[in-house]
């Protein structure tokens, strides 16, 4: 889009160059503000901060939270760095995080938050990290799906575990029924269906 623009610019520019009613001086300013635009970094502080998660660069991510960056801005992309560390199983990076209040519960648009994509790769740490950080262990996506369930479908014993003893509801069923003892039964789960089935799993 911007080179686009600075093409019309110089078309105008041509076009133009001899109407004393619009001056040289001005296009040329003009085209200087736009290559200033062009090539003047980017990113605001949040966005350095979401590139020093992706990177797992701890000091940076200290750095930029000591100058002020918000924790809770969202990249282009609608997601949250603490959603990204949580995803990408970088458990300092979410303890620090959550350390300068970054939103624990800060789903994506289809409603999967931090502690459900956690629960869903299988970082367990981070999963604790969350949880102490009072992220609802019941949210639900789009679809109905809580952490929970997406646990027990992956097989994640420990974290099933965990979220049972976070008061997890473990009959809380996704918008098609299908509740976490049947999908971690049908995915042969046996570990997973003793926990549920002992916490009271229908």
């Amino acid at each position: 889009m911007a080179m686009k623009f600075f093409t019309s610019m110089n078309s105008a520019y041509s076009s133009r160059k001899n109407d004393t009613l619009l001056p040289k001086a001005l296009f040329v300013t003009a085209k200087f503000v736009l290559i200033v635009v062009l090539f003047a970094p980017a990113s605001s502080r949040a966005t350095e901060l979401i590139q020093a998660v992706k990177r797992g660069d701890v000091p940076e991510l200290a750095r930029l939270i000591q100058v002020g960056a918000d924790v809770n801005e969202r990249g282009e992309d609608g997601r949250v760095a603490l959603w990204i560390a949580s995803a990408e199983g970088r458990t300092e990076i979410v303890r620090q995080l959550i350390k300068a209040k970054a939103d624990v519960n800060a789903a994506t648009s289809d409603g999967i938050t931090p502690l459900w994509i956690a629960s869903a790769a299988g970082h367990t740490e981070i999963v604790l990290h969350l949880i102490a950080g009072k992220a609802k262990v019941n949210a639900v996506t789009s679809s109905g799906i809580s952490p929970l369930w997406i646990a027990s479908a992956e097989g994640r014993t420990e974290i099933v575990k965990i979220l049972i003893e976070g008061n997890a509801d473990v009959n809380l069923s996704g918008k098609d029924g299908i509740t976490p003892l049947w999908i971690a039964s049908t995915s042969g789960r046996t570990a997973v269906v003793r926990l549920l089935k002992a916490a009271g799993a229908k």
